[in-house]
C-alpha cells in the first residue's frame, strides 16, 4: 500500500466518450445539366375564359332643352 495513489484518486474513472461516426449521407450524383435547358413549356391547361362581352348600357345622354339666345 506504499504506491502512491494515481493521480485522479478522488475523481470516478471518466470514460472517454467514442465520438459518434456520422455516417455521411449518400450524396446522389447530379449528372451535369446540358447547357441547353430541355424543359418543355408546360402547356397552360387553362382555358381562357370567355370574356361575355356585356350588352352596352345605352346611356340616353341628358336632353338638354334648346337655349334660346
Amino acid at each position: 500500500m506504499s504506491s502512491p495513489p494515481p493521480p485522479d484518486a478522488g475523481l470516478p474513472p471518466v470514460t472517454p466518450v467514442p465520438p459518434t461516426p456520422v455516417t455521411p449521407s449518400p450524396v446522389t450524383p447530379v449528372p451535369p445539366t446540358p447547357s441547353p435547358v430541355a424543359i418543355p413549356p408546360s402547356p397552360v391547361a387553362v382555358p381562357p375564359t370567355p370574356v361575355q362581352a356585356d350588352p352596352p348600357t345605352i346611356v340616353n345622354p341628358p336632353v338638354l332643352p334648346p337655349v334660346n339666345s
